[in-house]
């Protein structure tokens, strides 16, 4: 019996939201009605008072997201089907029990289900990319070609120092960071300004500026998101782009008067 440990690490794998699935208008309209459902009540609140329990109320949209959509797993799928799998021991069987001829026909039948399994797992893969490509999602469609090529990222390592050899030392590796960093922002003082150009007048300052000091309206919000690009990854919130993109008015409204008590008040939740 073989055992095999692995660290708590290892063993805890995250969930990511399954965005690609608001693209479907049956969920889209029930994650805009989940959305509706929570934030009508809470928009008909014009004063907003405790910052913390509003921005609660803002980070939700990931769950009510997933509790429509629900979330991903990247997993290796098998290709082979359950009836290759029950033909190949069949044929297992009969290697020392039957006649010659017998074990070829099954070995045939084998490598014909086989071939079967290859074209329908292909055929799998080629539909959503062709599907992808069909709508513009570019971004799908170099995800299934990066999953079915099977090539990851890796990490360069190829750095060389100041006389063109490779440096395969980590601490080298950072030292060699550091001067290039040095080199490439720390830049030479200014020249000195000539005293006959201090002492010229300078005109009267001005408490004039071209700069609105009014809190932010719904309309520009409403913009705010809609400059938003799709695809990208969330920050701490685990708020998507597209989660934005995708509420209703109500939403808007809760958010507009949580900007105004975050203007007015002066302060910013804590995370």
């Amino acid at each position: 019996m073989r055992l095999q440990f692995c660290s708590p690490e290892c063993r805890q794998h995250q969930s990511w939201l399954d965005i690609d699935r608001l693209h479907s208008p049956v969920y889209n309209q029930q994650y805009r009605l989940s959305v509706f459902n929570y934030f009508e009540p809470l928009s008909h609140i014009s004063d907003i008072s405790d910052v913390e329990a509003s921005w609660s109320h803002v980070k939700i949209l990931p769950d009510l997201a997933t509790s429509v959509v629900g979330c991903t797993r990247h997993k290796k799928k098998g290709w082979l089907s359950h009836r290759t799998l029950v033909l190949a021991e069949e044929r297992r069987n009969l290697r020392h029990v039957c006649e010659r001829q017998d074990y070829r026909l099954k070995c045939a039948e084998v490598k014909a289900s086989c071939r079967a399994d290859r074209d329908s797992y292909w055929q799998d893969i080629a539909k959503p990319a062709d599907d992808a490509m069909k709508r513009g999602d570019t971004r799908k469609l170099f995800s299934i070609l990066q999953t079915a090529s099977g090539k990851r990222n890796r990490k360069c390592v190829s750095i060389r120092d100041t006389d063109g050899k490779f440096i395969l030392e980590k601490q080298k590796q950072l030292k060699r960071w550091k001067e290039y960093f040095h080199h490439l922002l720390d830049r030479p003082a200014p020249p000195t300004v000539s005293t006959s150009l201090l002492s010229s007048p300078s005109p009267p300052p001005s408490d004039i500026y071209p700069v609105s000091l009014a809190p932010p309206t719904k309309n520009e919000i409403k913009k705010a998101i809609q400059l938003l690009h799709r695809g990208k990854s969330p920050g701490q919130d685990n708020i998507f782009p597209e989660l934005l993109k995708e509420v209703d008015e109500s939403f808007l409204d809760f958010l507009t008067s949580f900007f105004k008590s975050i203007w007015f008040g002066k302060t910013v939740p804590k995370d």
